[in-house]
């Protein structure tokens, strides 16, 4: 049975020598991080791992290790001079490597909603990796929020935790882009992408918010969301363009504002699932028409993609995007779109090349790229030849860019 403590005697557990997995996104335990900075001069050598964290991560102080596999950008320059370590791979294998002992784990850490009549803990916004690591690390550090949403879905017995440590505090939020025309013109050729009856995976960003947006003020119904839940779903919700049917949000991780959390508290109509079930692209292919968008920092002639690097940089992670594509290839009447601005913000830099960059990672594989959407157009790269797949792709590509990117194909 778990014992309640405070923060403070909860990390006085943990062992110098011990290896602690935070958990992600809007599900990060602010309180526990925290607690590791006061304790930082006792707990010099302690490993820690995460994923996508929207903190300004107060326990990454001397002494302390941390790795990841999903660099945000107060850590990038940590990554990129060895600082911070950065692991190459895909969020369906996170829990794996953990499981198989490749990687260390000694405690787990969770954000969890208070236990229910039944002595049960919702996960709520953040069950992707953090609930099956709980699962088998030896100890289990739970941060029990008065404001974490209690969401269908997995859930912890107050047995399986260790240490309970009361907080009511804001989970960390991640706002509304501000969108621009070229993420207007994006979203408007996405909608027409988006029959009804689909079954719709975005990630985040103001290219997904105005997809919904438009799809809101759209003919389209009966639509299911899956894999990232986002702001613009409440407006889905309102505007009745779900399906009226259990579970029509199935999500690993729910990342906006105070409003989604609200939304999502006690609605049959959303549960939240690890990354195990939701990055099973035979789960996808079990739906019809399952819609995969994804974004991407460059995508090449040939049409693989890089979604991670730039200019010697790790921007992010690898993320779930190749298993979403595989998922969407598999599903009857399925697309996997990659959707990305033709430029930089900056607009002289074209994100259609002739080539990769030397060095830069193959996050997609060519043979995984169906469409590809910039503000200019949309074209499938599926069943055409490389010399028809790279002229399609110097079509979409910005005008300035066209000639050069066509002479490279002599």
């Amino acid at each position: 049975m778990g014992k309640w403590v405070s923060a403070a005697e909860a990390v006085s557990k943990i062992e110098p020598t011990s290896s602690v997995v935070l958990p992600p996104g809007a599900g990060e335990a602010l309180e526990i991080e925290r607690e590791i900075s006061r304790q930082a001069d006792r707990l010099r050598g302690l490993s820690v791992y995460g994923g996508l964290l929207l903190s300004d991560y107060p326990f990454l102080v001397e002494g302390v290790s941390y790795t990841t596999w999903h660099v945000m950008p107060p850590v990038r320059d940590a990554v990129a001079d060895g600082r911070v370590g950065f692991l190459p791979i895909r969020g369906s294998q996170v829990s794996r490597l953990f499981r198989s002992g490749r990687l260390p784990l000694d405690v787990a850490v969770v954000h969890t909603s208070p236990p229910d009549h039944n002595g049960r803990c919702s996960l709520g916004t953040s069950p992707s990796y953090p609930y099956s690591l709980a699962r088998i690390a030896p100890t289990v550090i739970a941060q029990v929020n008065e404001r974490m949403p209690a969401v269908g879905g997995v859930s912890l017995e107050v047995s399986e935790l260790d240490w309970l440590v009361e907080t009511d505090e804001p989970l960390m939020e991640h706002p509304q882009p501000r969108t621009n025309p070229t993420a207007e013109a994006i979203g408007e050729r996405l909608t027409e992408m988006v029959p009804s009856g689909s079954v719709l995976q975005v990630g985040i960003g103001a290219i997904p918010e105005i997809l919904m947006r438009n799809l809101c003020a759209s003919d389209v119904e009966n639509l299911r969301i899956y894999g990232m839940g986002i702001d613009a779903i409440v407006d889905l919700a309102a505007a009745r363009k779900l399906a009226d049917s259990r579970a029509s949000v199935l999500c690993a991780e729910l990342m906006g504002t105070r409003r989604l959390f609200d939304f999502t508290h006690k609605n049959p109509a959303v549960e939240t699932h690890p990354f195990d079930v939701i990055l099973d692209p035979s789960r996808m292919a079990a739906f019809e028409r399952f819609i995969s968008i994804n974004s991407a920092t460059q995508v090449d002639l040939t049409g693989q993609a890089n979604v991670e690097f730039i200019g010697g940089r790790q921007l992010s992670g690898v993320g779930g995007g190749l298993d979403f594509l595989a998922g969407a290839w598999l599903s009857p009447g399925g697309k996997s779109v990659i959707a990305m601005p033709s430029t930089n913000r900056g607009g002289d830099v074209s994100r259609i090349v002739a080539k990769l960059e030397a060095g830069s990672p193959v996050s997609v594989p060519r043979h995984y790229v169906q469409y590809v959407v910039t503000e200019y157009g949309t074209v499938d790269l599926s069943g055409r030849t490389m010399r028809e797949r790279a002229e399609a792709l110097v079509g979409i590509a910005a005008p300035q860019f066209r000639e050069e990117l066509a002479s490279s194909l002599d």
